[in-house]
Order: C-alpha cells, then sequence, then structure tokens
C-alpha cells in the first residue's frame, strides 16, 4: 500500500485510518491520518494532516480492544460484530493491520474500528504489540486497560464488561475462558477443543484454587497497559502468548482466570491446519527456550506454582509427552534392578503423571458440550500423534516465522512434510 497518493478512486465513500510510514520505535510524529476510500474490496490512501491527540479518557472505565489482523478479511467481519455490540463509549476498537494484503483494512473500517497500518519491521502478533505500545505510549495512561482477542475468534456475552470489572492493580494480567464453536465439529478440532477443556476447567481450576497463575491462551486476553508495557519489551518469539506468560509469572505479576469472560475460539478445521498451527507453536516454545533462560529459571526457583505454569506452557504436546512417559517406565522397569532407589521413585513420579492426565482426561470428556463425540474423537489419537510429529519436522524446516493456520494466497508456500494423516 502506498501512502504518498493524493488521489482516492471513490471520492463517495472515505473513512480514516492511521498509518505508520517512519523509522522503527519513532515514537514522535510517525502515525499519520490517512484517507481510505473503500468501493467494494478496492482501496487507495491519501496523507491528510498529522496525528492528532487522543481525548482525555477515564482509565477506570475505557478499554482499548486491539485485534491483530494478517490478511483476515475473510474472518474479520464477525469478531468485530460481536464486539461492536459490546463497545462503550469510551471504549476503542483498534485493528493492527500487519503487513496486510488483502483487504482487511477495508474491512475493519467498514466495521467501524479504528485501524492502524503496519507495513515494517518482523510481522508477528508479538511485534506488531509492541509496535502499537510504542506508536500509542504519548496519548496512553499507565492504568489503561487492554484486551486483546484474535482476528477470528468471537467475544462472547458480556465479554468486555467482565473484563472491564476484572483488569486493574489488582488483577493486572486476566485471561478470559475459551471455548468452541458449534460448527466446528472436524476431529482435529475436536481434539483440539477437548485438550483446551482440560486444561481450562481441570487444571486451570485447580491453580485458581490454590491461587497460582494460569498461562495466557492468546486471544480474550487483558492487561493493565503498565505490566503489559515492562513485559513486551522483551517479545520476539511467535508464541506471544506463552512467552508473555513466562515473562509475567516471571517478574512476579500473577495471572487470573476471568471465569465469566467467554471467548469462541476457531479451531484446527482439519489436519493440515493443525499441523500448521502446532509447527508454529513448537517454533516459539523453542525460540522461548532460547530466549528467556533467566525467567525460565526464576520460574523454576518459585516452588510448585512456578513448575506448574511451566508444564502448562512447555509440557505440550500430551499427544507426545504421554507415550513418552510411557516409554521412560518400560524402560526404567527393564534397567530398574540396576539403578535402585532411584530408578523406583522415577517411576512412581512417571506413573503418578500418566494417572492424573487420564484422570483429568477423563473428566474434560465429561465436561465437554458432547462427550460422545469427544470420546469417539480420542480414537483418532495415535493418527493425531502423527500430526505432530509432521509439526515438528515443518518447525525445523520452515523459516517462515508466522506458520498461520489458514493459509493465504499471498503466502509463500511452504511445503508440508507429507500428506495428511488418515
Amino acid at each position: 500500500m502506498r501512502s504518498d497518493h493524493h488521489h482516492t478512486v471513490c471520492p463517495h465513500l472515505h473513512t480514516f485510518a492511521d498509518v505508520y510510514s517512519g523509522r522503527r520505535g519513532d515514537r514522535h510524529g510517525s502515525l499519520r491520518r490517512i484517507r481510505v476510500a473503500v468501493p467494494g474490496d478496492a482501496m487507495s490512501v491519501a496523507a491528510l494532516s498529522p496525528r492528532e491527540k487522543a481525548p482525555v479518557r477515564d482509565a477506570q472505565q475505557a478499554l482499548d480492544v486491539l485485534i491483530f489482523a494478517r490478511d483476515e478479511a475473510d474472518v474479520l467481519p464477525g469478531t468485530l460484530s460481536s464486539l461492536i455490540r459490546q463497545i462503550g463509549p469510551l471504549d476503542r476498537l483498534t485493528v493492527v493491520a500487519d503487513h496486510c494484503r488483502d483487504s482487511t483494512v477495508a474491512m475493519a473500517l467498514r466495521s467501524g474500528a479504528r485501524v492502524l497500518i503496519r507495513q515494517t519491521g518482523i510481522p508477528g502478533k508479538g511485534h506488531a504489540l509492541r509496535w502499537w505500545l510504542e506508536q500509542t505510549m504519548p496519548t496512553s495512561h499507565p492504568d489503561d486497560r487492554i484486551v486483546i482477542l484474535d482476528a477470528d475468534s468471537v467475544a462472547g456475552p458480556g465479554l468486555l464488561d467482565v473484563m472491564r470489572r476484572r483488569i486493574g492493580k489488582e488483577m493486572p494480567a486476566v485471561q478470559a475462558v475459551l471455548e468452541t464453536a458449534a460448527s466446528e465439529i472436524g476431529t482435529a478440532g475436536r481434539l483440539a477443543a477437548l485438550s483446551e477443556t482440560m486444561d481450562q476447567r481441570v487444571f486451570d481450576a485447580l491453580r485458581s484454587r490454590l491461587g497460582w497463575p494460569v498461562r495466557l491462551r492468546g486471544t480474550g486476553m487483558g492487561f493493565q497497559r503498565n505490566v503489559l508495557e515492562r513485559c513486551a519489551r522483551s517479545l520476539g518469539t511467535a508464541a506471544e502468548d506463552a512467552e508473555l506468560s513466562i515473562l509475567l509469572a516471571a517478574s512476579g505479576v500473577p495471572i487470573h482466570a476471568a471465569w465469566q469472560a467467554k471467548v469462541v475460539d476457531a479451531k484446527p478445521g482439519d489436519d493440515e491446519a493443525a499441523m500448521r498451527q502446532r509447527a508454529r507453536w513448537v517454533k516459539g516454545q523453542m525460540d522461548l527456550v532460547r530466549k528467556h533462560p533467566r525467567q525460565l529459571l526464576a520460574l523454576l526457583g518459585q516452588g510448585p506454582r512456578g513448575w506448574s505454569l511451566l508444564s502448562s506452557v512447555l509440557g505440550k504436546p500430551r499427544s507426545l509427552t504421554v507415550p513418552a512417559r510411557a516409554g521412560a517406565i518400560l524402560l526404567l522397569a527393564w534397567a530398574g534392578p540396576g539403578l535402585g532407589k532411584v530408578g523406583d521413585v522415577c517411576q512412581v513420579i512417571l506413573v503418578l503423571s500418566l494417572l492424573v492426565d487420564a484422570a483429568a482426561l477423563a473428566a474434560a470428556v465429561s465436561l465437554s458440550p458432547d462427550p460422545g463425540s469427544a470420546l469417539r474423537a480420542l480414537f483418532r489419537l495415535p493418527a493425531f500423534l502423527l500430526v505432530w510429529i509432521r509439526s515438528l519436522i515443518l518447525a525445523a524446516r520452515s523459516r517462515d516465522g508466522w506458520l498461520r493456520a489458514r493459509p493465504h494466497p499471498h503466502d509463500a508456500g511452504v511445503t508440508s512434510p507429507g500428506p495428511a494423516s488418515p
């Protein structure tokens, strides 16, 4: 997109967006107001005046609702529609169009959102979040409340009101509950939803009872701005939710579950989408371990509360760790006489961990909206194990820093390591 045009292709339909075209990190005068013409899907821009200062808002009432989008025109309208019904008079609904090449900007503007266009720097949600914080700092307040959703998520009823009440100095980081759309009936989606139910309704519920932090999940996240600014400076992986979870918890900031706040989160529609999504997670986790060893050690030093969060962030995928633990038990049993009591203790710990997972899985099946379908999906776990193996291969081979679950026609094709699992 060019910002040096002085004409529009459709003078009768104009709206406005902000575009950044200066050097990375330039906080002064780098955002400019542009006029956007939106005749159907066509769009051009014309530079207008420098960005005006935002009106003073009550930080105790207002929300900054953010959606980071990269070529998401096909799913964005549904997300914005669910939010616009809940937006308060002092709230700001903003779409950060991150290196978009489709009609994302036009769709967002038509829906009534404010749009910031990011055209420079490394693509990706973590980098875009850090950029947004830098660019909006001159007109922000440290106590501002921020809610972040994915471009393909749908806000549940009353989401913003719940987040407005929960986010604050006593709860500076909040995670909403993720649910699955009823229409998503693919096996990959069912298994992903079952894993999420197990994590949230069983393990996170237990963590909340113990006063331990839960992990962030990428969408439905809420923050007090000053806390987010401190941690976002270090963001640099493809798994910004896991990275923020580690950075916040290591610095002593608890992450609370907001059980009344619901977000309908899109799940992979097939094995190919699941593979690409999980490859991105694997790349992000590997980068996380390389980039933040000090914070990981700090969490280890926190005892059970820190270990619990580390297991939630890094102890995946269970599709691989469960067979690995079972194999380790057999290996220890075979080598047991030579290991003595150490081998016996390791076997007991591994067996107990498998029993805990089995009990949590049974509870997750019973808590699922359709327990029968969830139970049937479990019989495909061996095939889904192949999806994870292919994800590991793709993560090692791909140079793409942001592997989309839904590849866009503009994306450079990354060949997948073999056919989709049956």
